[in-house]
C-alpha cells in the first residue's frame, strides 16, 4: 500500500569506511556520515540504525562529518560514501549506485523523512535509522528488494508499524550475506567490474 507515495525524494548520501575488525566475533562496519542534519536527531537515528544492524550480526562505529568540512580517511580503510541531503527531486527517501555485488554509494533526501514523519506520526529519527539500514543493506546486498521486511522497495503502513516498533529487520539469509559481504571487503581481492546496475530511487 503506497498510502504516502505523494511524499516527495528524500536522498541522502552516505559515507561508509569498512574497518576489518571485529568485536565479540561480530563483524565491524564503520560508517562515515557526511550531512547538516541536527545532531540529535543523528544520533538518536544511528542509536536505531545500529541496533537493527547488530540484530544482523554487524557492528557499526559511526563518524560524523559536515558536508562543507570532508573528514579525512585513513588510506587503510576500504570505504564507500554516504551524504544526507536535503532534497534532489527524484522520487524515493534514498538510492544507491550499486553492483549486483553491492556498492560504495548511498543518497537519502531528509526533507522527504520529515514529511513522512509528519504524515506517520512517527519521529524523524527513526525513519531515517530505517533508511540508512535499508541503504547500508544495498551497499552490502545489491539492488534487489523484497515483498516485505526492511528490503521491502516500497514501505506501507505495516512496514512504518513494524519499524515503530523496532520489529522491522534483515531476514537471516540476508544478515548472513551482510556479515560475509563486510568480511569479504576487508580481502584483498581482483579488480572487479565496476559498470553499474540500472536503479531507480525507490520510495520506502
Amino acid at each position: 500500500m503506497r498510502w504516502f507515495q505523494n511524499v516527495p525524494a528524500l536522498l541522502l548520501a552516505l559515507s561508509t569506511s569498512l574497518v576489518c575488525s571485529s568485536v565479540a566475533d561480530d563483524p565491524v562496519l564503520s560508517v562515515i556520515v557526511y550531512t547538516g542534519v541536527a545532531p540529535d536527531t543523528l544520533v538518536r537515528a544511528e542509536v536505531d540504525g545500529s541496533r537493527i544492524l547488530e540484530r544482523a550480526g554487524v557492528r557499526l562505529e559511526w563518524r560524523n562529518c559536515r558536508s562543507d568540512d570532508p573528514c579525512p580517511i585513513p588510506v587503510s580503510l576500504v570505504h564507500v560514501s554516504v551524504r544526507i541531503v536535503n532534497y534532489t527531486g527524484r522520487d524515493g527517501l534514498g538510492c544507491s549506485s550499486v553492483t549486483r555485488a553491492g556498492g560504495t554509494d548511498a543518497v537519502v533526501g531528509f526533507e522527504n523523512v520529515q514529511r513522512l514523519a509528519a504524515v506517520s506520526g512517527m519521529p524523524a529519527s527513526q525513519i531515517l535509522a530505517g533508511v540508512l539500514a535499508h541503504e547500508i543493506g544495498h551497499l552490502m546486498l545489491g539492488p534487489l528488494h523484497t515483498g516485505s521486511g526492511l528490503m521491502h522497495g516500497n514501505w506501507d503502513v505495516h512496514d512504518l508499524e513494524r519499524l515503530g516498533q523496532r520489529q522491522l529487520k534483515f531476514d537471516p539469509g540476508q544478515s548472513t550475506r551482510i556479515q560475509a559481504a563486510v568480511l569479504a571487503r576487508c580481502r584483498p581481492r581482483a579488480p572487479e567490474d565496476r559498470s553499474l546496475v540500472a536503479f531507480a530511487p525507490h520510495r520506502h
